[in-house]
Order: structure tokens, then C-alpha cells, then sequence
């Protein structure tokens, strides 16, 4: 309902968008539901967040910019049929994606990323220590 949302954000529903409304009822459903539906609503409400901030505002001079996106959780969290859809479209949502992922969960959608996949580094807990080590795949 339009209304109430509006009213809860303090917003004037005459005065949004189409692209303002569409961004707020993201907004409205990455609320955590027990559900898991917001792990599934977190990676397009930060992909709509990333391609505002990529493209041309009138006030700039120097044109588009292009930002890294760096994805850990809600990505990893994501199992079945909803981790394979968001992998299949991964690679158009920047020039450059740094995906925090599990070996598990990666094997499970290496056929949709491993096509864009420039280079992988593994993050290994080192033992006794408060450290991780970084090494290049």
C-alpha cells in the first residue's frame, strides 16, 4: 500500500517517480522475512544502488563513472534455483564484480561465472592465528 509506505519513509507519493516508487517498494521488501526472500531482494537493491551511482548526473562533468562491486553476503546465502538465477547475471552488473563466496557454493554456479572470471583468490584462515592468508589461484 502506497500510502502507508509513504507514510512510514515521510515521503509525498505525488511528488516520487516511477524510478523513486520502484526503489522504495525494493526497500519495503529487503526487510528481513524469515522467509529468505530478502537474501533474494538484496542483490538487485544493490545492483539498482550500483547503477545509480555508475551513471551520468546532470551536474557532472566527467561523465559515467564505473565502480567495483563487491558482493559477500546475501550472495553466499543463497542456495538452488535462486543462487544459479543470480549467478547467470553477475557479470553485466559491473566491469569488475569481487564476489565473496564459499568453495561450496561457488562449484554450484562455476558454469555461469567461471566464462567471466578473471582471476580467483582464496582467503585461508591460518591456524592458532588471528589471520587470514591471501593466495592467488
Amino acid at each position: 500500500n502506497w500510502e502507508i509506505l509513504c507514510t512510514k519513509y515521510g515521503l509525498d507519493f505525488n511528488n516520487l517517480s516511477d524510478s523513486q516508487k520502484e526503489e522504495l517498494a525494493i526497500l519495503e521488501n529487503a526487510v528481513g522475512k524469515s522467509t529468505g526472500q530478502s537474501k533474494v531482494v538484496a542483490i538487485p537493491f544493490a545492483k539498482a544502488i550500483l547503477d545509480y551511482s555508475c551513471s551520468k548526473k546532470e551536474d557532472e562533468i566527467q561523465g559515467e563513472k564505473m565502480y567495483p562491486f563487491l558482493i559477500d553476503a546475501p550472495f553466499g546465502d543463497l542456495s538452488g534455483d535462486n543462487l544459479r538465477n543470480s549467478a547467470k547475471k553477475l557479470h553485466s552488473f559491473s566491469n569488475q564484480v569481487i564476489l565473496m563466496i564459499s568453495p561450496d557454493s561457488y562449484n554450484m554456479v562455476k558454469d555461469y561465472i567461471e566464462p567471466y572470471v578473471r582471476s580467483t583468490v582464496k582467503l585461508t584462515k591460518a591456524a592458532s592465528k588471528n589471520e587470514s592468508i591471501i593466495g592467488v589461484e
